[in-house]
């Protein structure tokens, strides 16, 4: 297995301290930078809008590589924005909120969003019993190729083409890094998908149990504990990657 040359990273319940609270990491950010410093590409994968994703890696020191927005809808690169797919689900984001505003209300990102709308919780709302009702409602109205999932933080609504591994697979191509040299750590059930774009995924310590189950590995410690697990651990390799999945 070759050397590692891009470390893909999912932002919310990975890079921050715990799951579903918003405060990042400094430390694991400084270990990530010190990854950096030896060409690597730090990959923002997240389903946050693209200008939440692109301002956080400039101002963290990453906006040298591409970076995935919105689940893999879009690819942000050197001031480009690129949609990796067409499908649309403004009509399933409009139904979830004209007919589930009891339990659900829309992100203050939507307006920015392309393709993947989120739906924050309202308090005391079982997040599976949400999904539940999403579902039954886009069943009901008869919409097709709509996808949602729960990603720790809020119930996301996408064009089925839409896959973390598909932007993944996009920012990779754009900086000329193959699959087999590119780990993935995430935290939600959402971070499967990156298990087709990476030669290792890696879940957090508290991850989804679907995330846990799907992983190469399963780190040590909780959420940004697990990242600079990893970090370390790559670093005392010397990035080869043969031998990381013994761990």
């Amino acid at each position: 297995m070759p050397r590692l040359r891009a470390l893909a990273v999912d932002i919310d319940g990975t890079l921050t301290i715990n799951r579903g609270i918003f405060t990042l990491d400094l430390e694991a950010i400084n270990m990530l930078r010190e990854l950096s410093s030896h060409g690597i590409h730090i990959i923002l994968v997240t389903g946050n809008s693209l200008p939440v994703t692109a301002g956080l890696a400039r101002y963290l020191g990453f906006d040298y590589s591409p970076h995935v927005a919105e689940n893999g809808c879009m690819v942000f690169y050197r001031g480009s924005r690129i949609r990796t797919c067409t499908g649309d689900a403004s009509t399933a984001a409009r139904l979830v909120e004209e007919h589930l505003s009891d339990i659900l209300y829309p992100s203050w990102q939507n307006p920015y969003r392309h393709c993947d709308y989120a739906f924050n919780l309202r308090s005391g709302v079982d997040p599976q019993a949400a999904l539940e009702k999403v579902r039954n409602l886009l069943h009901r109205e008869g919409l097709e190729g709509i996808s949602i999932g729960y990603s720790g933080y809020a119930i996301h609504v996408k064009p089925s083409c839409v896959s973390k591994a598909r932007g993944l697979l996009k920012a990779l191509e754009l900086v000329g890094v193959k699959t087999t040299e590119t780990v993935a750590i995430g935290d939600s059930a959402l971070d499967v998908e990156l298990k087709h774009a990476s030669a290792v995924l890696v879940a957090v310590g508290n991850a989804d149990e679907e995330l846990k189950q799907a992983a190469h590995i399963v780190a040590p410690g909780r959420s940004s504990e697990s990242v600079k697990w990893l970090v370390k651990l790559l670093l005392e390799k010397n990035l080869e990657l043969d031998g990381l999945l013994s761990q």
